[in-house]
């Protein structure tokens, strides 16, 4: 249904309104300049990302920029970072205090420390220039090698890096690897393209939805981040639109009645009045 995959990539642009007011939020510039170029924001900002998965606990970004403040303990982030053997130690020490000692390492020790460690190797404070001076899939692979950082997270972590900073020029072969594909993203390409041999495993599914988009010229990176703002806030959407209850089961039907300007104007408003009805 190549209709649908249209009208989800046109929600990539509420996405990006949504990620920069949570940014500010966060205490963070709607800057992406500014946090690119500043180690310190750069690292705060990848703390958005790496505990996005299942079951983390959703105070653990803000838990993991709070150990990093109280470990510079008002030095300079590259600073100490370059000079300071047990920075990454003291960071996941500080993170762990604030977790009451019960973070999972398996999945929380990598993106909070092994990272930090993994800079200080390379000598480079600023994860995002890291990352940047990589090919994409080097730096796939990078994030790969954090335990903790699997297939999706990846993506996720490197479809914003992408859309927001231009890192890499993409090719067609690795646009697989900026697509994250969690429930709602493999719901609405079923539902779009649903003759595809859809599994279980992850990469392959994020190469099909690859796939139609560029047979049906729809931006894979729009139609990725459309399609997960569209499904993590569809109550909310369908109620804004003044949808029934009982309409909105016919997912399809009930999507391309979204109005992706109305959206916009409404995050806008309740934005002005800091009241946003849509939580990222």
């Amino acid at each position: 249904m190549v209709k649908l995959a249209k009208k989800l990539a046109e929600f990539s642009i509420c996405y990006e309104k949504l990620h920069t007011i949570y940014l500010k939020k966060i205490g963070l510039p709607d800057d992406f300049k500014k946090i690119k170029s500043d180690p310190f924001l750069a690292i705060l900002y990848f703390t958005v990302f790496v505990h996005e998965r299942q079951g983390s606990n959703p105070d653990f970004q803000r838990f993991h920029r709070t150990a990093i403040r109280k470990s510079l303990n008002g030095s300079d982030f590259s600073t100490k970072l370059l000079n300071d053997k047990y920075f990454p130690d003291r960071v996941w020490g500080k993170f762990k205090e604030l977790t009451n000692n019960k973070p999972n390492e398996k999945i929380t020790k990598g993106p909070v420390r092994d990272i930090v460690e993994e800079m200080q190797k390379a000598s480079e404070p600023n994860i995002i220039e890291l990352l940047g001076g990589m090919t994409i899939e080097k730096a796939h692979e990078f994030l790969l090698g954090i335990k903790g950082i699997g297939d999706k997270l990846s993506a996720f972590i490197l479809r914003d890096l992408q859309n927001f900073f231009k890192l890499w020029k993409v090719l067609n072969d690795d646009l697989y690897r900026l697509q994250p594909v969690d429930r709602w993203v493999r719901r609405f390409s079923e539902l779009c393209w649903p003759s595809e041999s859809w599994t279980d495993e992850h990469n392959q599914n994020a190469k099909i939805i690859v796939k139609c988009c560029m047979k049906y010229e729809v931006d894979p990176i729009c139609f990725n981040q459309g399609a997960w703002f569209v499904g993590s806030h569809y109550t909310d959407l369908y109620s804004y639109h003044k949808i029934s209850e009982d309409e909105s089961i016919d997912l399809l039907n009930c999507v391309l009645r979204f109005d992706k300007d109305k959206v916009i104007k409404g995050i806008v408003e309740y934005e002005k009045k800091r009241e946003v009805i849509f939580v990222v």
